[in-house]
């Protein structure tokens, strides 16, 4: 029954005029009280409808955060597979020509220094593949790769709530924020197996306009971690380690404090409104 139609009041008009002369006023009202039901449950239709847009919003919001995360670990595999067959050439060619046991062994450690890397972007790869997980899964494939740091960073992430910073877990933990235009930004991007990534939050501050505010928080994030910057010829920037390849968890939870007030002042200088302590 549609509240709004007119076949449906010409229809109860006809219920009321042929109803005894007693009865009308109890029809009338009976048809009142159906009305005003059946405008509510249209409402709550009208509702759940916008609900279940909002849900698919957020469902994609999620869906294209993990297939850029996904085509990024592509990508660390293609660059991590190159140094491996560059170094194996270098070292195939140095055995040729019979160069000494020290240069050898030199090259020999930068082969078993892309075996490493190359088995860490496979595996970043295959989480960035597979199902979406639960948090429960997430800590628990933490707790196994880096025991103890799973409380650390529970306690790091419950932190960031006064911020207005929320964890999603999925194959990854993503931590995002909001600004008060309603856009979803990232503060980075946790993998179970320790490896962490901010190169969303660059992409995000830039569609939010303010690229400067990404990059900052990057190069203060690179300064307390001793890291360095990564600019990727795709455009793309993230912060590596000190040893050249991915942040690692542990060395963003022992400075954690310093962590979330760079989350903080990147918040604040994207959403200068933003209500942040």
């Amino acid at each position: 029954m549609d509240p709004l139609s007119a076949e449906t009041w010409k229809h109860h008009w006809e219920v009321i005029a042929s109803a005894p002369y007693v009865l009308m006023p109890l029809v009338a009202l009976a048809l009142m009280v159906g009305w005003w039901i059946g405008n509510k449950l249209a409402g709550a239709r009208v509702e759940g409808l916008n609900g279940t847009i909002e849900n698919l919003k957020s469902h994609i919001e999620l869906l294209e955060s993990r297939f850029n995360f996904a085509t990024a670990r592509e990508g660390d595999v293609h660059r991590a597979r190159n140094e491996l067959e560059k170094q194996l050439l270098e070292l195939r060619s140095e055995v040729a020509t019979g160069v000494s046991a020290e240069k050898l062994a030199a090259t020999s450690a930068k082969v078993d220094a892309a075996v490493t890397e190359l088995s860490t972007a496979n595996d970043s790869l295959a989480i960035a593949l597979t199902s979406e997980g639960s948090e429960l899964e997430f800590y628990t494939q933490l707790e196994q790769r880096l025991p103890g740091q799973t409380e650390r960073l529970k306690e790091f992430v419950g932190s960031l709530k006064p911020l207005g910073v929320e964890p999603k877990y999925g194959k990854s933990l993503f931590l995002r924020w909001q600004t008060e235009d309603g856009l979803t930004l990232s503060a980075g991007t946790i993998e179970p197996t320790g490896s962490i990534w901010l190169l969303k939050s660059v992409t995000d501050a830039r569609m939010a306009g303010n690229q400067s505010a990404g990059e900052r928080y990057l190069k203060t994030v690179a300064q307390l971690t001793n890291g360095s910057i990564k600019r990727y010829e795709s455009g793309q920037i993230d912060v590596r380690g000190p040893d050249g390849r991915a942040l690692r968890l542990p060395s963003l939870t022992k400075i954690a404090p310093a962590w979330k007030e760079a989350i903080s002042k990147l918040i604040s200088d994207v959403s200068p409104r933003a209500n942040v302590s």
